[in-house]
């Protein structure tokens, strides 16, 4: 497993990106962005908690953390012009999300395989998605199901059926940068474009 400080520094430079300048900082809800297995497994039996797997289906049906929605996606799409890694139209994903079970209210966690930066990237993903969307009460669980397993929490084989969830967006643009804006951060000295890939 890679070491949890380069998937931390990965989720850190996310938050600096999306406007969290102040990195591990409590959301408005009163959720860090990065979340320990005990503090998810304190959690257990909240109402409003949603924890959603973002691992392939595949893994999921093997085993998962109990109460957790299989929720691959799709977090990221193609436009019309083939670029891929594009955010989905709003509209599919609050179908998705409230399909997920999610409300306004909801206390969301993430989590991924959590053994390659790659399976972190997947969680990034999400997490980000919400914030545009948003919401904002939403934690990785560090580590991912991998720190799960290590701790010997409790694992399920059984596929959890989410309730309607009520979620609506409220779009917040200014963490999405279009490619004009991108070009004019080339040029301006007081702005940062880091290379993610």
């Amino acid at each position: 497993m890679y070491s949890r400080k380069i998937i931390s520094l990965l989720v850190g430079l996310l938050f600096l990106l999306i406007g969290h300048g102040d990195g591990f900082a409590q959301s408005k809800a009163g959720l860090p962005p990065l979340i320990g297995v005990s503090q998810l497994s304190s959690m257990m039996g909240d109402a409003d908690l949603v924890i959603l797997d973002v691992r392939t289906f595949s893994k999921y049906e093997k085993s998962h953390i109990p109460g957790a929605v299989q929720a691959f996606g799709p977090w990221l799409t193609m436009n019309k012009e083939f670029v891929g890694f594009m955010m989905p139209e709003v509209q599919a994903l609050t179908r998705m999300l409230r399909g997920y079970g999610i409300r306004n209210s909801s206390k969301v966690v993430l989590y991924d395989a959590g053994m390659t930066p790659q399976d972190t990237a997947k969680s990034a993903r999400a997490l980000w998605t919400l914030h545009v969307l948003g919401h904002e009460a939403v934690s990785i669980l560090d580590g991912g199901f991998a720190a799960w397993t290590q701790e010997e929490k409790e694992v399920s084989d059984q596929f959890t059926i989410p309730g309607s969830g009520e979620f609506t967006p409220t779009l917040d643009r200014s963490k999405v940068s279009d490619l004009d804006q991108v070009r004019r951060a080339m040029v301006d000295r007081g702005a940062y474009l880091v290379d993610a890939r």
